[in-house]
């Protein structure tokens, strides 16, 4: 009897540490993912986070303000966004197909991107009018150097700035 119970209590104790490990891994990739290593997706555009890395403590402040007074606005837009991709995928997969509907919902969509990229775009030149040349070059080139690394592979594609850092 001391040992089919001592079977059992092992065999609960390996399901309780899988369990563990397995919420450990999930709460560790989320970290992860999140906390700048991994893709964002805003990283296919520009790493604001590794391009603040660039920069004195001061400067920092001051570029997280510029992106701070954009936020209520972007988020609004962000949520427009959202809700016209949502309409666009229901008009999609309806079982009734209205193709005057969808383009509408397309144009629709489209209309709320140009507008979240508008508000970023704004984001990004109020930051280079913020920063001096020096800070503004390193600035840049590490917030877009993730997208360069990742879809440009080659030589052909360095800018003048990795060229100098080599």
């Amino acid at each position: 009897m001391k040992t089919a119970k001592s079977k059992w209590m092992l065999a609960a104790l390996l399901i309780s540490v899988a369990i563990n490990l397995s919420i450990a891994g999930f709460v560790g990739a989320q970290w992860f993912r999140h906390s700048g290593f991994g893709p964002q997706q805003a990283s296919m555009m520009f790493d604001r986070r590794a391009a603040l890395s660039t920069l004195e403590e001061a400067e920092r402040k001051e570029i997280n303000q510029i992106w701070k007074s954009h936020r209520p606005e972007l988020k609004e837009k962000l949520r427009d966004f959202r809700k016209s991709k949502n309409a666009l995928s229901r008009l999609l997969s309806s079982h009734e197909m209205d193709e005057d509907a969808i383009n509408s919902a397309f144009v629709t969509m489209n209309t709320q991107r140009n507008a979240v990229e508008g508000t970023l775009y704004s984001a990004l030149l109020e930051t280079a009018q913020a920063l001096p040349p020096d800070d503004r070059k390193k600035f840049f080139w590490r917030g877009f150097k993730r997208w360069k690394s990742r879809h440009h592979s080659g030589k052909r594609f360095k800018s003048e700035t990795q060229k100098q850092e080599q």
